[in-house]
């Protein structure tokens, strides 16, 4: 059984803790898959830093991101709003490898 099919993916989400604090967490994942489809192996880089209500950007029901919303590029999340001054303050970084099944 050979594993293959790779894909890479960037991903940012908001959310709020039970206390009412807003966070965006960001990121790169890369998946790879057996030949059965199930992922063998994840690689994944997360960051988190929390955020003043105001500076939210993902606004909408709970559900799919809406067709007519921007995107992450369009939302330029990957150049100065999470560059090294966004991650010298409070950020929480963590970082997950996780070979085999599961």
């Amino acid at each position: 059984m050979g594993v293959h099919n790779p894909i890479a993916v960037r991903f940012a989400y908001e959310y709020r803790d039970d206390s009412g604090n807003s966070f965006r967490a960001y990121g790169n994942e890369k998946w790879k898959f057996d030949d059965s489809g199930l992922m063998h192996v994840r690689h994944a880089s997360i960051n988190e830093l929390r955020i003043d209500e105001a500076n939210r950007l993902f606004r909408w029901p709970l559900g799919t991101r809406p067709t007519d919303h921007p995107g992450l590029s369009d939302l330029h999340l990957w150049g100065t709003v999470f560059g090294t001054a966004a991650l010298s303050g409070p950020a929480m970084r963590s970082s997950l490898s996780i070979p085999g099944d599961f």
